[in-house]
């Protein structure tokens, strides 16, 4: 028995392989940044440094790491207790920003696999 055109198959299989890699690590930083672009307007602001220290780090070809560099950072994001015993709420600003950027990651997952099949 003999198969005529399996070259091009496996070779098509490769080539969607790649242009996957590719269009994967586009959408990663294209949502990355409307992620942060999203957090940094929901910033409480007060001296704003909270706003300005908003970073992104990228580690690995699909993944980004995004966090804020000041001390207080995280007493914002999920709250904290005064000396008084006073509770403060948290602002959830990177929660909720998360929460409204997973529609359109998976709207860019869907399309990809659309272009590849």
């Amino acid at each position: 028995m003999q198969i005529y055109g399996l070259s091009e198959v496996l070779a098509s299989i490769v080539d969607a392989e790649s242009n996957m890699s590719k269009m994967l690590e586009v959408s990663v930083n294209k949502i990355s940044a409307k992620l942060l672009r999203n957090v940094k307007l929901k910033s409480p602001v007060d001296t704003g440094q909270f706003r300005r220290s908003w970073r992104t780090k990228k580690r690995g070809q699909f993944e980004v790491l995004i966090y804020n560099s000041t001390e207080y950072g995280i007493y914002l994001e999920y709250g904290h207790r005064t000396k008084g015993g006073k509770v403060l709420e948290g602002t959830y600003v990177l929660k909720r920003s998360i929460e409204e950027v997973q529609g359109d990651l998976d709207d860019e997952l869907k399309n990809i696999l659309k272009s590849i099949w």
